[in-house]
């Protein structure tokens, strides 16, 4: 008798294939400088020194922008992965209810 897959594994590949595709469109340098202009004009008339990408976790993609006026802080912007988290709506409104 040839052994069955779990439900879950066809599940988990779909969701590694999205989370793979979305972090690849992320570097695409168009979108990779739009999140950058967006970081800029948003916390403008502050002048900013560097942006990269931070590091991306089990949930979120991170991006630092740090500034010229400062040595210590910076932006950080964190964008939830797609396809990693069942519920994303409410992880997010879970996690902003828990950092105010």
């Amino acid at each position: 008798m040839n052994p069955r897959l779990p439900f879950d594994d066809a599940a988990w590949e779909k969701s590694d294939q999205i989370e793979d595709s979305w972090l690849d469109l992320l570097f695409d340098e168009d979108i990779y400088n739009e999140i950058g202009i967006f970081l800029a004009e948003h916390h403008c008339p502050r002048q900013w020194a560097d942006f990269k990408f931070f590091k991306s976790g089990g949930f979120n993609a991170s991006f630092l922008m740090t500034f010229t006026d400062t040595d210590t802080s910076g932006a950080l912007l964190r964008l939830p992965l797609p396809g990693v988290h069942m519920f994303p709506d409410e992880k997010d409104a879970y996690k902003n209810s828990v950092q105010n």
